[in-house]
């Protein structure tokens, strides 16, 4: 926020609030999660409640639970909670169409907070899918899994057609960040194997690449003063 905030472009502060408050609203699904699996592991373990991630998604905690409540493993409180957990990551990835931050951030970031923001924070998202969701909540994303994978799909599909209408070369990297992390997101919907060693791959790759295009962006823009595609070449 304050990266950007500070030393951003003309929209910085615009950008740098808009990204704060997607990841503020985010947050606060995370946090009514965080406090309420605190609660049902004070009834589980009658009455010291633990916040150990381990420990929640221990096979004897999750039996522990379905015999504290009833059915809670399917229910309407996990399916609850899964999802407040995957609208804080998604907006994190970022998916569609929770995505509109991303765009406006990057292209007002000064390059190496550009770099920073797709190399480290957007895996972030992915990481708590893949550490937290999935591990506290299988039986939940199991049963709405055809909800995220869509939401994978739409976000692989739209990024890339929005990457291929921009102009800006900055927003065209930002927007095919969007469709790759729309991998991830796919590849954790599916909880097969191959799908999730696809989806980390992804996102070790995109780490990669796409931290290299921001600074190739940079590059290009300290030569040239500007990031019109239309302009370069010949």
């Amino acid at each position: 926020y304050f990266l950007i905030g500070i030393w951003g472009g003309p929209r910085k502060l615009y950008a740098a609030i808009k990204f704060f408050l997607y990841t503020l609203v985010g947050s606060i699904g995370l946090l009514i999660v965080l406090i309420g699996m605190y609660l049902l592991s004070k009834q589980v373990y009658g009455g010291v409640g633990t916040f150990d991630l381990v420990k929640m998604a221990s096979p004897e905690f999750q039996h522990g639970l379905a015999n504290v409540i009833p059915g809670h493993l399917t229910g309407p409180l996990a399916k609850t909670f899964f999802v407040l957990l995957m609208f804080g990551f998604l907006i994190k990835v970022p998916a569609v169409p929770l995505h509109t931050w991303l765009p406006d951030a990057h292209v007002e970031a000064p390059t190496p907070i550009s770099m920073i923001l797709a190399a480290i924070l957007l895996k972030m998202g992915g990481y708590g899918i893949f550490r937290v969701a999935y591990p506290l909540f299988p039986q939940a994303g199991k049963s709405l899994w055809m909800i995220f994978a869509t939401v994978g799909v739409v976000s692989i599909i739209y990024g890339a057609l929005v990457a291929m209408a921009q102009t800006d070369f900055k927003k065209l990297v930002a927007y095919s960040s969007v469709s790759h992390m729309g991998f991830v997101t796919l590849g954790a919907a599916m909880m097969t194997p191959m799908a999730i060693n696809g989806a980390l791959f992804m996102m070790i790759a995109h780490g990669v690449t796409s931290a290299m295009m921001f600074f190739l962006v940079g590059v290009v823009y300290e030569r040239a003063h500007h990031r019109d595609l239309s302009r370069f070449g010949g």
